[in-house]
């Protein structure tokens, strides 16, 4: 059912979805807007996936579209030059686009001015739920989503499980990073993704990795130690499998694998202690890094272990197969070993187990210096002008699309 006005949900139905305080603006029906929901504009809170959303609103924002960001979970980034210098950086331009707006709307008690024409973009499945009653105040029934994970996965069986399945269902564009996550959706037949046809009209791209950042460098003849950099969130990222790899590198040393002696073992992650692995192998946390200080601690290493049970590949796995090394990681639904292999023979898939894990991560660590690792073999786009431009006209078409009814 169509809601016809924003509902006044507060946080007990979920901490992350409020519904935006939006109210319809006569006058701004003459310029419409794309309004791009995405959770934070704090530069601090950056990764992977929400710089994907600052480059594509960016890019659209360049040709023309009004666009506006707003930021729905916290506010807007104090320091407005950083913020600036940010997006300017990640889409490698030398002024903001005129057309493009940042709005606060953290703030539920500061309404935010619509048109009846406005679209709306989600980012996440509760800006999802946002759009939907945004949408509900226009003249259109449908909005754009960019998916890049299958977000039923972050949440046990709850409300929150619920509200994420929903949006898959709704009326709705989707703009998936990665075939791989695309063909999960499909597979799974998960909300829309049943209907065979929905499915083939599904916007998909491949994400960029830049070359400029992550590439093989030349490795010392003679090192002391290896370097293991482990990406790890035992915190707030459950996904990534902390537990899980640490008893596979606890498994490795308590059978002499491999020893503390040849390497050390770095953990890439703000959360991560200061950990014990046994047979004198500490894990040791890295502090929390700007951009190019992680890429070069990436370019430093000798193998990446990443985990996260989901169908989208993830970045660092990306990052580290271009940089030439390699990065054992799961496999999980569509994204299979073949799969894995196919994006870049120094990406490593193993099965979510304890037993796989260490059996692919021993195999890794003793022949680390074997030619076969050498190189930046991966398939994806060095620069996100490759990785976009070939949907923009896609994405501009499915607004017409939208608008047209």
């Amino acid at each position: 059912m169509r809601p016809s006005k924003v509902p006044n949900y507060r946080s007990h139905l979920s901490p992350w979805f409020q519904p935006l305080n939006l109210v319809v603006n006569r006058k701004l029906a003459r310029r419409p807007f794309l309004n791009i929901l995405i959770p934070t504009l704090l530069v601090s809170k950056m990764s992977g996936g929400p710089n994907t959303i600052l480059i594509l609103a960016t890019m659209l924002a360049s040709r023309g579209i009004n666009v506006r960001l707003i930021s729905t979970n916290t506010p807007v980034d104090p320091d407005s030059v950083a913020l600036a210098a940010h997006l300017m950086k990640l889409s490698g331009i030398d002024a903001l686009p005129e057309g493009l707006v940042l709005i606060d709307g953290n703030d539920r008690s500061v309404a935010i001015e619509i048109g009846a024409d406005d679209l709306f973009m989600a980012t996440a499945w509760w800006t999802a739920q946002i759009a939907k009653y945004s949408v509900g105040l226009t003249r259109h029934t449908k909005f754009l989503y960019m998916i890049q994970d299958c977000e039923t996965l972050l949440h046990a069986s709850s409300t929150d499980y619920a509200l994420t399945l929903e949006t898959y269902g709704l009326p709705h564009v989707p703009i998936i990073n990665t075939r791989v996550l695309r063909d999960h959706f499909v597979s799974t037949k998960i909300g829309q993704f049943s209907d065979r046809a929905f499915a083939k009209e599904a916007i998909v791209f491949e994400p960029a990795v830049d070359r400029a950042f992550f590439h093989p460098m030349p490795r010392k003849a003679r090192k002391a130690k290896n370097k293991l950099l482990f990406y790890a969130r035992p915190l707030s990222g459950h996904r990534n499998l902390f537990q899980l790899g640490v008893a596979a590198l606890q498994k490795l040393l308590e059978e002499r694998v491999i020893s503390s002696a040849s390497w050390e073992f770095l953990a890439l992650g703000n959360e991560a202690p200061l950990l014990s692995l046994g047979k004198r192998a500490v894990l040791v946390p890295l502090p929390w890094q700007g951009f190019a200080e992680y890429a070069k601690t990436m370019r430093e290493a000798d193998v990446l272990l990443s985990l996260m049970l989901s169908p989208h590949p993830s970045y660092p796995p990306l990052e580290m197969a271009a940089c030439g090394r390699p990065a054992v990681t799961n496999t999980f639904g569509a994204k299979t070993e073949e799969v894995l292999a196919k994006l870049s023979p120094n990406i490593v898939g193993a099965e979510p187990t304890i037993e796989s894990i260490a059996d692919r991560l021993g195999f890794v660590m003793n022949r680390v210096n074997a030619t076969r690792w050498r190189g930046d073999t991966l398939s994806y786009p060095s620069t996100w002008d490759q990785s976009l431009k070939p949907i923009l006209p896609k994405i501009l078409a499915a607004m017409d699309a939208i608008r047209a009814g």
